[in-house]
């Protein structure tokens, strides 16, 4: 039923975006100035994140909705079916950490971008936040590919505009050193996710039930 209603989610779009999807992967995309690219990168971005937020909140109602159940099921020693919405609670967890981190990750990326769009010559950079979209589009694949995918049609956008800004620049890129420090943000992440878990989700009444980490 959560698979159900995963794909259901993943599936909705408002007109708007829709738009705005057509219009930054158009081809006249690679005519437009650095600036304007990343912009684009950084709107669509954004749209993803309200999109993963939506999710977050519904993944949030859909687990009290089976916590409580697991409660008052415990309150009547009804031991059967406690652990059966306890299993579900479970699931759900395992979606909501997953999401959670990667609408964290989006966060940083974008803050990232914004820098760097306000100094473009810092373009260079981009490497790093592309990077970190790579790796949020994998964790993601399996729950929400429509995310996943609009995150790779950015990636690959950023990843033209480094080669761009490369031989502007005339600065060699490390890919190296970027996916490290694109790994690193990943890490910075998971602490606030972390935090935002412990305060966000009570423990489940079943001993017998573990959490996994995302």
């Amino acid at each position: 039923m959560l698979e159900a209603m995963l794909r259901e989610w993943d599936g909705e779009e408002k007109p708007t975006h829709r738009l705005s999807r057509l219009r930054i992967f158009r081809s006249e995309t690679r005519s437009r100035s650095l600036r304007e690219r990343i912009t684009l990168c950084i709107y669509t971005l954004k749209v993803q994140k309200e999109k993963l937020e939506i999710i977050i909140f519904r993944l949030k109602r859909r687990d009290r909705e089976f916590f409580d159940k697991c409660v008052n099921a415990q309150i009547v020693r009804d031991e059967a079916r406690a652990k059966i919405y306890a299993e579900e609670c479970l699931q759900t967890r395992k979606i909501f950490r997953i999401v959670l981190h990667c609408k964290i990750a989006l966060e940083q990326v974008i803050l990232r971008l914004e820098t760097i769009e306000i100094f473009i010559d810092l373009a260079g950079a981009i490497s790093i936040p592309m990077h970190l979209i790579y790796e949020v589009k994998e964790r993601i694949s399996g729950i929400l590919p429509s995310v996943s995918s609009q995150l790779g049609k950015v990636a690959a956008e950023l990843e033209e505009i480094v080669v761009v800004a490369g031989k502007i620049q005339h600065t060699p890129i490390e890919v190296s050193e970027t996916t490290e420090e694109a790994k690193g943000i990943l890490e910075e992440a998971r602490a606030v996710f972390e935090e935002k878990v412990k305060r966000i989700l009570p423990d489940i009444p079943i001993e017998d039930v573990e959490i996994e980490s995302a």
